[in-house]
């Protein structure tokens, strides 16, 4: 049993498609030499960046409800990686300044985080056996699933070679399903975070300003039923700090969260663009890239 529990370990560590944690870092990696934008978000962002719309070497660092702490952190880690970079573009969502990963149900991400990217949470934690030990992450019958395919998890697979992850079939999109949507997201919103959150932004925007790498603050579609339920003094806020940062250290908000560019066949969701709408999305930001780059 320690023999196959060992084993296990080692392939949970060591083989890069086995979570899109572990394949993010791999493929990172693979072309940090390279990369002349990074992009930092949470799922949105992910399924966001088509590169064959962009003109230049990208990496997209976004994953599922990556907090603004954890797009720091990967950030701070990445510019001391990448010699040819040139822009920051970071996700900004309504939920962005609601919580830190550790005040809601899916805290258990931090462990990846731990294990894969060598990152803490923001609250100091007792110790946790899954901080260290890749087997403690698994159910037994999902580390039975993932040896019978060779340790290689779908959505690692599915990733493309610059990180992003897309979605490729529709959901259904109702009034109701947006409302839950939002009602949802509105629970998490944590008293006493939102400054915390937006200091540690702002100080990281500073960082980015001094070694002269141009920011880009952007939020993507979504769709109009989502939109009609958002708190709009939620929004009103995350706009005027935003704005803030921007006239501070002549970053840019390139803002499409609501747009009517977008229509019903852009979005897998309420609030997830499909990979048609990330075509258009891209071929969007990409306009904007190269003017911010000219000034």
């Amino acid at each position: 049993m320690v023999i196959v529990v060992c084993f296990c370990e080692y392939k949970l560590k060591k083989l890069p498609y086995v979570n899109t944690y572990a394949a993010k870092e791999y493929m990172f990696k693979k072309q940090k030499d390279s990369t002349e934008i990074l992009f930092l978000g949470s799922s949105q962002l992910l399924d966001a960046i088509y590169a064959d719309s962009i003109h230049a070497k990208i990496y997209n660092f976004s994953n599922v409800s990556q907090t603004i702490h954890y797009n720091i952190a990967l950030g701070q880690k990445s510019i001391l990686q990448l010699p040819k970079l040139k822009t920051v573009v970071i996700g900004i969502s309504y939920f962005s300044f609601f919580y830190q990963l550790e005040d809601i149900p899916e805290a258990w991400r931090n462990h990846y985080y731990k294990i894969y990217h060598q990152i803490n949470p923001y609250s100091k934690v007792n110790f946790n056996i899954e901080d260290y030990a890749a087997v403690a992450l698994c159910k037994p019958r999902e580390i039975v699933k993932l040896a019978i395919h060779n340790f290689k998890n779908k959505d690692a697979c599915s990733l493309t070679s610059y990180g992003s992850l897309f979605k490729t079939t529709h959901e259904s999109i109702t009034d109701s399903i947006a409302l839950q949507r939002v009602l949802f997201l509105n629970k998490l919103k944590f008293i006493g975070r939102e400054k915390q959150i937006k200091d540690q932004l702002a100080a990281f925007v500073a960082l980015l300003h001094q070694r002269k790498i141009n920011i880009v603050f952007t939020s993507t579609p979504v769709h109009p039923s989502f939109y009609k339920y958002c708190d709009k003094k939620i929004i009103k806020a995350n706009n005027l700090f935003i704005n803030q940062l921007n006239n501070k250290y002549g970053s840019t908000y390139f803002n499409l969260f609501y747009n009517p560019l977008f229509i019903e066949e852009d979005f897998a969701n309420c609030d997830h663009l499909h990979f048609n709408g990330a075509k258009k999305f891209s071929g969007l930001l990409q306009k904007h890239l190269q003017v911010t780059s000219k000034q």
